[in-house]
């Protein structure tokens, strides 16, 4: 006999027009006991879309730059009856400019089982998003930039938010306090930065500005 379904639903991605707002799950939900706190654009109940397990929002209008967002769903379940509750933070990304992206804190000479990392914050008015970044480095010899775009997958930068960039989240804990999950960026793409000197530069994926 096959094994019961133990496991909630997980929130796979979401996305958005001028008139609706998708969440799309890894299952089929029953959202008859569902609940949720939208922000005031958000114009209803949503309907789900069995097809491509979706969760469809009507909108009144369109997002507005610079503004952050927040959608909760509440009990969230399966047909196994397992259930899962989820916040949503988003916005509208712009294109970054320069001085919009600061550096705040690089370790490039980590001990012994510990990870480069790097620390940026977002110091505009803007929301960005960091799959529209590539992270370089540049030894001290003046040879071309080296790097790579930090991620495909949308990862939104706040304003005022900061952000560790790093290939793996434990070797980065286990040398400082942390923050939470939310506030790194796990990325393989992370360019390895010279011990003795060097540049390191963000800079635009879409155009390389």
């Amino acid at each position: 006999d096959a094994a019961p379904d133990a496991l909630p639903p997980s929130l796979l991605g979401y996305s958005y027009t001028d008139s609706t707002f998708t969440c799309q799950f890894s299952e089929l939900l029953n959202i008859g006991e569902m609940s949720f706190n939208a922000p005031s654009l958000f114009d209803g109940d949503p309907i789900f879309d069995a097809k491509s397990r979706s969760l469809i929002f009507p909108l009144s209008g369109s997002l507005v730059e610079g503004v952050r967002y927040e959608l909760n769903l509440f009990n969230c379940k399966d047909f196994a009856g397992n259930s899962m509750d989820t916040t949503i933070l988003f916005g509208l990304p712009v294109p970054a400019e320069k001085g919009d992206v600061l550096f705040t804190e690089i370790m490039f000479a980590p001990a012994t089982g510990m990870s480069e990392f790097v620390e940026v914050v977002n110091h505009s008015n803007k929301v960005l998003d960091l799959s529209d970044f590539t992270f370089a480095t540049r030894k001290p010899d003046a040879a071309p930039l080296v790097g790579k775009r930090l991620t495909t997958k949308h990862s939104l930068l706040f304003p005022g938010e900061y952000k560790v960039l790093t290939k793996k989240m434990e070797g980065v804990c286990g040398s400082i306090p942390c923050p939470g999950e939310e506030s790194f960026l796990i990325t393989s793409s992370l360019a390895a930065m010279n011990n003795s000197g060097g540049w390191i530069s963000l800079y635009r994926f879409s155009d390389s500005t």
